[in-house]
């Protein structure tokens, strides 16, 4: 049984799923503070200090990868959403 399958015979699981990865809106105080680093490989990158659920995270944003890579301690302690290993 795959997940589409899953979440297409219960609309309250498709709307619980749905409302777990809707972004967030940021409150009108909210300040973006965004830093650029450069590496020797890849040039350079765009470091964030986010918040998911009220935790600080800080971020390195590649523009040019086609994957989103994240420690899985962050992941399972603060992000907490589902995702593809």
């Amino acid at each position: 049984l795959e997940v589409g399958e899953l979440l297409g015979t219960s609309r309250e699981l498709s709307g619980i799923l749905a409302n777990a990865i809707k972004p967030k809106s940021l409150p009108n105080d909210s300040k973006i503070e965004a830093h650029s680093v450069w590496t020797k490989t890849r040039g350079l990158l765009i470091k964030i200090a986010m918040h998911c659920d009220g935790q600080a995270i800080n971020v390195i944003i590649d523009t040019g990868s086609q994957l989103n890579i994240v420690n899985k301690h962050i992941w399972k302690t603060i992000i907490n959403r589902p995702t593809n290993i």
